[in-house]
C-alpha cells in the first residue's frame, strides 16, 4: 500500500462536508501542490508557502518527511500575484468587471536568511523555503452608486511540470474602533464593557488580545529591589463572527464581563508574591485582527476535526484550484496606551479577587 503524506502548512488534518478540489490519492502518480498564505496590508513582506504532497510504495512517509528535496517543487516554478481592480454590485455581490493591473513576481528564499525559523517536527526543517515579495498591497474599498470597487489579488503558480495552481483573495483594509477610546479614561467599574469597531468589508472573523502594561518592584536575594517592566497578553476572544456581533449602523459590537479581567491577573500573577514588593499599573493595548471568510472556515473545519468519529469520511477543505490549502487576508488595529480611571486602579488594587496582587492605589494609599 502507498504511504501517503499531505503537507498541510498549518500541520492539521482539514474536515469538511465538501470538497473545492478532489484528488485520487490512489492514482499510480500525481503532483498536488500545497499552498499557505494571509496577506496583510500592513506587512512590509509578504511570504506564501509553497509545498508538495508526496507518495511513495517502497519508503516510510516519515522518512521521506525528513528529505527537503520532497517537500518542494523542483525549478523551474513560477510564483506571481496578479492584481485585479474589481468592480461587485453592492446587493448580490455579483462580478461587473476586473481589470488586470500588473503582475507581482514572488522571489523564492530560505527562511533563515530573513529570520524566519521553522520549528522542529516531522518535516525537514533546513532549507525552509518561502516565496516572498515586498509590494505594498492595496486595501482600498469604495461605494459609489451601488457599486462595491476594490483591489483582489489572485495566486498563480506553474510548476516545472506545467501544472497552474491558483488561489485568490480581496484585501482587508483599515478599520475605525470607537471604544476604547484613546483620549479616554476606560472604567470597569461595570459588570461589562462593550467594545465597538467599524465593520471592515471583506473581513468575517475577529480576535481580540489584550496586551497589560505595569511595573513591578521585586525583591533581589541580597535585599536590594529593581524595577522590571512587566506585559501580559490577554487573548480576550477567538473567532468571533462578524455576522453574530454587528448592529444596524454598521458596528460590530463585543460584549465581555469586566470580572474576566479581574480573574485572568488573578491567574497569571498570583505565583512568587513574596519576591513582588508592589506594582503599578500603567496601561493596556488592544489589538484586534480581522480575517477573512476563507481563514474562518479553515478554522471551523480544522476544530470539527476533533468531534469526527473513525467511521466519518476524512476530507480536505481548500480554496486553491488545482492545488491545496489557503490563501487569505487578515488585518491588525492597535489600540494603544488606554490608561484605567482612578476608580479602576483602585478597583484592581483592592477587589477581593486581586488586593493580594500587591498593586497601588491611585493615591498610594493602603486600601480602606
Amino acid at each position: 500500500m502507498k504511504n501517503i503524506y499531505l503537507i498541510i502548512s498549518c500541520c492539521a488534518v482539514l474536515i469538511s462536508q465538501s470538497c473545492a478540489t478532489d484528488f485520487d490519492l490512489t492514482a499510480d502518480w500525481q503532483e498536488i501542490t500545497v499552498v499557505y498564505g494571509l496577506l496583510n496590508p500592513a506587512d512590509t513582506a509578504h511570504y506564501i508557502k509553497i509545498n508538495k504532497a508526496f507518495l511513495s510504495e517502497d519508503q516510510s512517509a516519515v522518512d521521506i518527511a525528513q528529505i527537503a528535496d520532497s517537500l518542494y517543487h523542483e525549478a523551474p516554478i513560477s510564483v506571481v500575484l496578479e492584481e485585479y481592480e474589481v468592480d461587485t454590485d453592492q446587493d448580490d455581490g455579483k462580478l461587473l468587471n476586473a481589470n488586470f493591473i500588473q503582475e507581482i513576481p514572488l522571489t523564492k528564499i530560505n527562511a533563515a536568511d530573513v529570520g524566519v525559523e521553522k520549528e522542529e517536527g516531522d518535516f525537514a526543517t533546513s532549507p525552509y523555503f518561502l516565496y516572498t515579495t515586498n509590494y505594498q498591497l492595496k486595501p482600498d474599498f469604495d461605494t459609489n452608486s451601488g457599486v462595491d470597487s476594490y483591489f483582489n489579488y489572485e495566486l498563480k503558480i506553474i510548476t516545472h511540470r506545467g501544472n497552474e495552481v491558483k488561489a485568490e483573495t480581496p484585501i482587508i483594509g483599515d478599520f475605525s474602533v470607537q471604544h476604547p477610546n484613546p483620549e479616554l479614561s476606560l472604567s470597569w467599574l461595570a459588570d461589562t464593557y462593550s467594545m465597538r469597531w467599524k465593520a471592515v468589508p471583506h473581513a468575517t472573523i475577529y480576535d481580540i488580545d489584550v496586551y497589560i502594561n505595569f511595573d513591578e518592584e521585586k525583591v533581589n536575594d541580597n535585599g536590594t529591589i529593581t524595577t522590571e517592566r512587566i506585559n501580559l497578553k490577554w487573548n480576550l476572544v477567538s473567532n468571533l463572527k462578524e455576522k453574530d456581533h454587528i448592529e444596524s449602523n454598521n458596528r460590530v459590537v463585543y460584549t465581555f464581563s469586566t470580572d474576566a479581567f479581574y480573574s485572568y491577573m488573578a491567574q497569571r500573577l498570583s505565583d512568587n508574591l513574596d519576591k513582588v514588593e508592589k506594582r503599578y499599573f500603567d496601561d493596556l493595548t488592544f489589538v484586534i485582527h480581522a480575517a477573512s471568510e476563507p481563514l474562518q472556515i479553515f478554522n471551523e473545519v480544522t476544530q470539527a476535526q476533533f468531534s469526527v468519529s473513525a467511521t466519518q469520511s476524512i476530507s480536505t477543505y481548500t480554496n486553491v484550484t488545482g492545488g491545496l490549502g489557503l490563501i487569505a487576508t487578515r488585518h491588525s488595529k492597535t489600540v494603544p496606551e488606554i490608561e484605567f480611571n482612578i476608580q479602576t486602579i483602585d478597583r484592581l488594587a483592592c477587589d477581593e479577587v486581586t488586593k493580594h496582587l500587591k498593586f497601588e492605589t491611585s493615591s498610594g494609599n493602603p486600601c480602606n
